[in-house]
């Protein structure tokens, strides 16, 4: 869009167009004092089409490092989902790290108890 701005800017420029030299009376006047608001106003155009274009840039720079931390969140969730899910088809607690410390021995009956 700037770049459209731009040749619109050096299209209408009265300087710069090779018939102006030809000109003479009103058509010259006329065409400068109309074409003077359009050029100001392609310039502008220009102005924001840059700041727009920067600050599309960032926000897509923002999305990219939100989407990689939600990577690195979910990786990390998952891999401690694994640990619990490995951990819990050996018999072992996930955090004692050992499966017979984390284990209660068995109820064994008493002689006297019937």
């Amino acid at each position: 869009m700037r770049g459209a701005a731009t040749d619109v800017v050096g299209a209408l420029n009265p300087a710069l167009l090779p018939a102006t030299g030809a000109w003479s009376g009103d058509a010259v006047g006329a065409y400068t004092r109309v074409s003077k608001p359009q050029t100001d106003a392609a310039a502008r155009i220009g102005v924001i089409a840059d700041k727009v274009s920067a600050s599309l840039l960032h926000v897509a720079l923002d999305g990219i490092a939100f989407y990689v931390s939600v990577e690195l969140i979910l990786g990390k969730l998952l891999a401690a989902l694994g640990t619990a899910l490995v951990a819990c088809a050996s018999g072992s607690s996930p955090r004692s790290g050992s499966g017979s410390a984390s284990r209660r021995p068995p109820r064994t009956r008493s002689a006297g108890a019937s």
